[in-house]
């Protein structure tokens, strides 16, 4: 899916879950009122099953890098976390891996193309085939596939975080609630 165009990803999603949805009608979607960033209800539906799908959480950690002889902090690190399916062979960069990592990159690209134009540039990191185990707090431990976005300044790279940064981890956090995303901290 790496090489599909942000409108062709949304109608990507669409499809994995068996609505048809087109690109032309994806667009009609995207210009909807939701609250939050506009995703539209259809396109919302599909993001908030590829979610459950994989038991989706979030994880959002600043960015801290040093600057001279500074820590700055200079943008915010986003992670969308899927749980590998049981019973999947587990094995970083298998089949599994790579259809939830491109169900996660959905998300993220819906999420991502509605930021654009704003002055601080939200990205998503291509694929690594890695596998993190996290125990659980019952006490079972999960086998994980993660997507990093990356949000940073357009200009002045090593400013300090802005406001723009600030309401752009604000509206993904939000718009990852709505679609059923839970903060991977509280999970």
């Amino acid at each position: 899916m790496g090489s599909l165009r942000s409108k062709e990803r949304i109608a990507a999603a669409a499809m994995v879950t068996g609505t048809g949805t087109s690109i032309a009608q994806t667009q009609k979607l995207e210009d909807s009122t939701v609250p939050g960033i506009e995703l539209g209800k259809q396109v919302t539906s599909n993001l908030r099953i590829l979610a459950q799908r994989h038991c989706a959480t979030y994880r959002v950690d600043p960015a801290v890098e040093i600057h001279g002889s500074e820590h700055v902090t200079m943008g915010f690190d986003i992670e969308l976390i899927a749980a590998h399916p049981r019973g999947a062979r587990v094995l970083p960069g298998c089949n599994a891996c790579r259809a939830a990592w491109g169900d996660l990159a959905c998300i993220a690209e819906a999420v991502r193309v509605k930021l654009d134009g704003r002055m601080s540039i939200t990205s998503i990191v291509p694929y690594q085939p890695s596998l993190t185990t996290t125990r659980q707090p019952d006490g079972s431990e999960r086998d994980e596939v993660r997507l990093r976005m990356s949000i940073r300044h357009r200009h002045d790279y090593f400013d300090e975080v802005d406001r723009c940064e600030q309401m752009c981890r604000e509206d993904i956090v939000e718009t990852f609630k709505r679609l059923g995303i839970r903060s991977s901290l509280s999970a």
